[in-house]
């Protein structure tokens, strides 16, 4: 999702006042997607006034704006969820406004509406990207991608330290990123473990409780979020050992250093950008699955079958898809007259027309966009084969019957950066100091159950 191509700095282009005409914007700068802001400021003929936030601080930005009834902005870009503006109806509901054929909104892979944009039984976001979690694989060194968590310990223990680029510099079995994204790769493998039954009330942080106003129940203590970690730990042996932000770590995949690499889909645009080491090697598959998981009436590590996990695959694996959420476009509620034609005619125009075949932070979130040809086509052509194995893999993930979100819960980024801090202690990338009592009484006390409001499974 986000990459070395976001600028760290806030930059503001025009005055930010209400205009008459025109659009005042939000968003996060990713330099391949200019021309889509170009693009609509030829076809309309009116201003478009940008404010560029890093991804760190610009759901708060936009959640300050609105919360101090400031309203400078006319639509915002986010990232991983819209509820607690949804929640609040500080944003339009757009629930009609999508019908009009300007959105293509059927074009919206199913799954990418479900997450992304419903609340309540409304619509609320237009999503301009998806993000999942994907195994990158070198193929020309693998010849089958892993399945299980233990074949990708194995895999990425046979080549970490070897030469994988031919500069003569020792290389990584499994390429991971810490700062700011290292939860993710913990939310990837706890699905595996945690998440085995069918409907919404099971999760992989916490289950929800039969009564809906009681708290959830958190499952950070349990046995398989022990083993969890302990799959984490083994993965961290054969890593780059120590702290790497995603733009480093899609540098690294680039200059082909990394034996396999668990990310999001905009790491494979890195095929095609300058002097990448990748083109016609790069390997995509699903990331791999659990033969173990968490049975909640022994309270034990189980070995998965038909009768314990509903979607149980061959060779007994436990593989649900995790979806991380993705970059949207939410609409000011207050806007009415022409400042609302002006900002649902910019947000038509940006879904519709951002390229995810660039290298950069854009993933593929269209019907027709899964598509290897289209992809080979492009002005900065991908390798067919890349392109088609690229393309396979995210359709299976997103298509996949058994899905796992990202939590939808009150303050989720709050936990997940202390989730994260735990897993640096216990990897001991950052200091240990007895944190995990304090870390999880805050997730408790984060996590009341609000109706409707947490959902970990999208079907």
């Amino acid at each position: 999702m986000f990459s070395s191509l976001f600028i760290g700095l806030v930059i503001v282009i025009g005055i930010l006042s209400p205009v008459a005409s025109g659009v005042n914007y939000m968003g996060l700068e990713v330099a391949t997607q200019m021309h889509v802001m170009d693009g609509w400021r030829k076809k309309s003929g009116k201003a478009l006034n940008i404010t560029f936030k890093p991804p760190p601080h610009i759901n708060a930005e936009a959640q300050q704006d609105m919360k101090q009834n400031l309203n400078v902005f006319d639509v915002y870009e986010i990232f991983q969820s819209m509820l607690p503006f949804a929640e609040k109806k500080w944003i339009r509901d757009i629930t009609e406004d999508v019908k009009d054929p300007r959105f293509k909104w059927s074009d919206i892979v199913l799954s990418a509406r479900k997450w992304q944009t419903e609340f309540d039984g409304a619509a609320w976001a237009i999503p301009v990207d998806t993000d999942s979690f994907l195994l990158y694989y070198r193929r020309d060194l693998i010849v089958a991608p892993p399945t299980t968590w233990e074949e990708y310990i194995a895999v990425a223990k046979e080549w970490h330290g070897k030469d994988l680029n031919g500069d003569g510099i020792p290389d990584f079995g499994a390429c991971t990123i810490t700062e700011g994204h290292f939860t993710n790769l913990a939310f990837t493998i706890a699905p595996t473990i945690m998440k085995h039954k069918k409907g919404n009330r099971q999760g992989f942080t916490h289950d929800v409780s039969d009564n809906d106003d009681e708290l959830m129940k958190n499952l950070l203590e349990t046995e398989g979020w022990a083993y969890t970690m302990e799959i984490v730990k083994e993965i961290w042996k054969y890593s780059q050992g120590e702290q790497v932000g995603l733009s480093t770590a899609y540098g690294q995949f680039r200059d082909g250093r990394c034996a396999t690499y668990i990310s999001y889909p905009s790491a494979g645009t890195q095929t095609v950008a300058a002097g990448s080491y990748i083109k016609g090697k790069l390997g995509v598959a699903r990331a791999p699955g659990s033969k173990k998981v968490y049975d909640r009436e022994t309270k034990t590590m189980t070995p998965c079958d038909a009768d314990l996990c509903s979607f149980v695959e061959a060779g007994n694996v436990n593989r649900p898809s995790f979806i991380t959420g993705g970059v949207m476009l939410i609409v000011n509620g207050k806007l009415e007259g022409q400042r609302l034609q002006d900002a649902l005619d910019f947000c038509a125009y940006a879904s519709t027309h951002v390229d995810v075949r660039l290298p950069g932070a854009i993933n593929p979130f269209r019907e027709s966009q899964f598509n290897a040809s289209w992809f080979a086509e492009a002005a900065n052509p991908w390798a067919k084969s890349d392109a088609e194995l690229y393309t396979a893999a995210l359709r299976k993930v997103i298509d996949s019957p058994h899905t796992v979100s990202f939590p939808r819960m009150p303050n989720v980024q709050f936990i997940n950066a202390n989730v994260e801090r735990a897993m640096k202690e216990f990897v001991r990338l950052a200091p240990y100091n007895e944190s995990t009592d304090d870390i999880t009484t805050i997730i408790d006390r984060s996590a009341i159950y609000a109706q409707g409001t947490y959902s970990t499974a999208l079907f």
